[in-house]
Formats: C-alpha cells, structure tokens, sequence
C-alpha cells in the first residue's frame, strides 16, 4: 500500500538575458496516509508534513544557439516534523550539471 502523497507547487522561469535561463521551482510536500508507514517503521502518530523542496537551476546558451547547452543548479529538502521522525533532521542538498553538444 502506497502512502500517497500531497504535493503543492509554485514555480518560474526567467529569461535573464538572451544566453542564460533561471527556474525557480518550490515544494510542499506532505503524505497522505501515515499507516502504512508506522506499520513498517514500528512508530505510531507519525506526522504527515515532509518538508519543503526548493531548487534553482540555469540553463545557458553561450552561441545564442542549441549546439551548445550547459545546464546546472542546486536544490534542498528542508525537513518538516514528519521526516525529522524517519530520517536525520538535516537539511538535504542535491546539485547536478548538464553538458548537451549537438552538431
């Protein structure tokens, strides 16, 4: 049994200029049903609310055309009380970076 989810979006992009792209994305993100996991986790009156999910990634174009793409950013989980009781209470980071070539 899945114990669902909740999620609640907002989210931007911005053309900063011709060659570089911003997104800006943020998450609530909270379950829908905590039985299933206190049953496995062996924990009674888990809380529902996750944490928020922020994230901040650029996309650039250095020749103003699509041969080239370069792509990266940074995002975090920020722990509310229900994840704080499964896992660590530390804030959880992510980076990436993409390198797109097209001839």
């Amino acid at each position: 049994m899945n114990p669902g989810l909740y999620l609640v979006n907002a989210g931007a992009d911005f053309e900063l200029t011709q060659k570089l792209r911003a997104t800006v994305n943020v998450n609530g993100l909270s379950f829908a049903h905590t039985q299933v996991l206190e049953t496995l986790l062996f924990q009674s009156h888990l809380r529902r609310n996750i944490g928020v999910d922020a994230g901040l990634g650029f996309r650039w174009r250095p020749a103003l055309n699509n041969n080239v793409i370069i792509k990266f950013g940074a995002a975090a989980l920020i722990p509310a009380a229900g994840f704080k009781q499964i896992y660590s209470g530390k804030t959880l980071w992510s980076t990436f970076a993409e390198l797109k070539l097209t001839y």
